[in-house]
């Protein structure tokens, strides 16, 4: 369950930090879109950890 979740978190902020890095660039308007796509990253991946919490729990 940990490796899984390591590679949650690496997974949604390494996407998070593309696209928040990519908007910046296209809109010049950094960081702010690259703060939001870290926090949506981790967001997303406490999203899913919580469901496997709960689906192993069941």
């Amino acid at each position: 369950m940990a490796l899984e979740f390591g590679f949650i978190v690496g997974a949604f902020l390494i996407a998070g930090i593309q696209i928040g890095g990519w908007l910046d660039d296209q809109l010049s308007s950094r960081p702010i879109f690259l703060t939001a796509g870290v926090l949506l990253g981790l967001l997303a991946s406490f999203s899913v950890f919580w469901r496997i919490y709960r689906w192993q729990s069941d």
